[in-house]
C-alpha cells in the first residue's frame, strides 16, 4: 500500500488519509500492473508495463511510473506529477490493518455493552444471581463505563470527521468546543484502561472465575491497548486542532 507524500500528517484529519486514500498495486497475468487510484478518462485503473530497472510505462499512453528506494530502503512510487510521490506504508499503518483493528475494537466495545442487559435478562429468567461483593460490583460497572466512553469517543470523532469531509465549511473554530469535549471523553477512556487491566488481574487471581471470563477480561485489555495505540498513532488528543 502507498500513500501520498502530500497529506495531512499532524492534524485531526490524518486518520482519513491513512484509511481512505492509500493506493494498492496489483499485477496481471500479462505482466502489467495497475494502481487502483491512478485512473484514465474511463475511470478505470491504468495499466503499466515494465521496461526495466523498476520503470513502468503506461499501456497505450506516455506516462511513467518509477519505483525508487526511500531512506529506509522501501520502494516509493514516483509518477509524472513532480509535486508528490507515493510512499510505501509499513504494515501497522496499512489501511487494511487499521480498518481491521478499528472494527475489532468497536465490535468488542459494542458487544460488551449490548450483551450486558441481555445477560441480566437471562439471569433473571433462570433466577440466577452473580456472587459478587460490593467492590466487584463497582469494578464491573466501571468496566462498562470505560467501554462506553471509548465507544462514544470513536463513534463521535468518526462521525464529525466524516461530516466535516462532506461539508468542509463546518471545519473551523465553531467546531473546536465539540472536539474538545470529545477529546476529554477519549482521554477519560484511555485512562480507564488502567481499570480494565486491574479488572483482568482480579479475574485471573480469583479461582472462582471461569476460564472463559478470564479470557474475556484479557480480550478487553487487548482491545483497550489497541484503542490507546490508535489515539497515540494519530495524535487524536492533540492540543492544536488544525484542519
Amino acid at each position: 500500500m502507498y500513500i501520498s507524500s502530500r497529506r495531512e500528517q499532524t492534524t485531526i484529519l490524518a486518520p482519513v488519509w491513512y484509511l481512505a486514500t492509500q493506493a494498492s498495486v496489483s499485477s496481471h497475468p500479462d505482466g502489467t500492473i495497475e494502481v487502483d487510484q491512478i485512473t484514465g478518462t474511463d475511470d478505470k485503473p491504468k495499466r503499466w508495463r515494465g521496461i526495466g530497472n523498476l520503470v513502468f510505462r503506461e499501456v497505450n499512453g506516455h506516462g511513467k511510473l518509477v519505483f525508487k528506494k526511500g531512506p529506509a530502503g522501501e520502494l516509493d512510487m514516483v509518477g509524472d506529477d513532480p509535486t508528490f510521490i507515493r510512499q510505501r506504508v509499513p504494515w501497522n499503518t496499512n489501511s487494511y490493518f487499521l480498518r481491521a483493528v478499528i472494527v475489532l475494537v468497536l465490535v468488542i466495545f459494542a458487544a460488551t455493552l449490548s450483551l450486558w442487559p441481555v445477560a441480566a435478562i437471562v439471569r433473571r429468567h433462570y433466577q440466577a444471581r452473580l456472587n459478587l461483593d460490593q467492590v466487584q460490583r463497582r469494578l464491573r460497572l466501571l468496566v462498562k463505563l470505560v467501554m462506553a466512553l471509548d465507544l462514544i469517543f470513536l463513534l463521535s470523532l468518526g462521525g464529525i470527521v466524516a461530516y466535516g469531509i462532506a461539508r468542509p465549511t463546518i471545519l473551523g473554530d465553531a467546531l473546536d468546543p465539540w472536539l474538545r469535549v470529545i477529546q476529554m471523553i477519549g482521554l477519560l477512556g484511555a485512562v480507564g484502561t488502567l481499570l480494565i487491566i486491574y479488572n483482568s488481574y482480579v479475574s485471573w487471581r480469583d479461582a472462582a472465575v471461569g476460564l472463559w471470563m478470564k479470557a474475556y477480561s484479557t480480550g478487553l485489555v487487548l482491545a483497550c491497548f489497541a484503542y490507546v495505540w490508535l489515539i497515540w498513532k494519530f495524535n487524536l488528543l492533540q492540543v492544536s486542532l488544525s484542519y
